[in-house]
């Protein structure tokens, strides 16, 4: 939240977040950030990476400060096996999905240059 505040104090035209997996952990850390600092008027753009695979779930979890997989994704992409990548695909529709209200856009993170990915997940959405 310090990070967030220092860069509207400077003048931030719009927030990229982190890749996000937890719309309702999102929502809280706003609501929180409004009751500490008013009302966020600077759009927000949420991250959104498709899992590739359940190594790379837990690559991040475990070894990129600040990002956090919830315990149910990364059980999703782990019982997918070699299906991950889609099940990574349906997992970003419903964050998407669920993101709407919250934030203003999106971008998307295709990982290892997995266009094709980004790709589906737009597909998903319409």
């Amino acid at each position: 939240m310090r990070n967030l505040k220092r860069k509207l104090d400077a003048g931030a035209d719009f927030i990229l977040t982190q890749p996000v997996f937890e719309p309702d952990g999102a929502e809280a850390f706003l609501e929180m950030f409004r009751r500490e600092h008013g009302e966020l008027r600077t759009p927000i753009l949420a991250g959104i990476l498709p899992l590739y695979g359940s190594r790379h779930a837990a690559f991040l979890h475990n070894e990129v400060p600040g990002m956090t997989i919830p315990d149910p994704v990364r059980a999703r992409i782990e019982r997918a096996g070699e299906r991950a990548p889609g099940e990574g695909v349906r997992i970003a529709v419903e964050l998407l999905k669920g993101l709407r209200g919250i934030v203003q856009g999106a971008y998307l993170m295709p990982p290892f240059g997995r266009y094709d990915l980004a790709a589906e997940v737009i597909e998903g959405l319409s």
